[in-house]
């Protein structure tokens, strides 16, 4: 069975249509949301518990994780987990976006320069 790294927050409402989605593909969803990690897994969802300003502890985490449960993929659901889920790819070797474009995607001016120094097409406002 594969088994999918899923970083989000842990109120987001789609997580349900996520986990529905999977299970009916036969793929298992890992969670990784910003839960308390104080609390004993409150939701019962086997989640790690992450902070997305705390990369360094958050990768630590998810890597401990995956020593039990290997991790075959990674999605991201919101800005916020973007950039902890291209670095949790990166440490997992799973082909993702860079953590260099995870960073862009966030910011509208910096996307578009990219995009642009790219050759793609970019909208540019001055």
């Amino acid at each position: 069975m594969s088994r999918v790294l899923l970083l989000s927050h842990t109120t987001g409402y789609q997580l349900r249509a996520f986990d529905e989605a999977a299970a009916s593909l036969g793929v298992e969803l890992v969670f990784a949301t910003d839960r308390c990690h104080h609390l004993d897994d409150p939701w019962q969802d086997h989640a790690v518990p992450v902070r997305f300003h705390d990369i360094a502890g958050s990768i630590e985490a998810i890597f401990t994780s995956a020593v039990k449960r290997p991790i075959d993929g990674v999605i991201a659901v919101g800005d916020r987990p973007v950039v902890l889920a291209a670095r949790a790819a990166e440490e997992l070797g799973i082909p993702w976006h860079s953590v260099e474009g995870a960073i862009a995607s966030s910011d509208k001016r910096r996307a578009r320069t990219m995009l642009a120094e790219a050759g793609l097409p970019s909208l540019r406002r001055t």
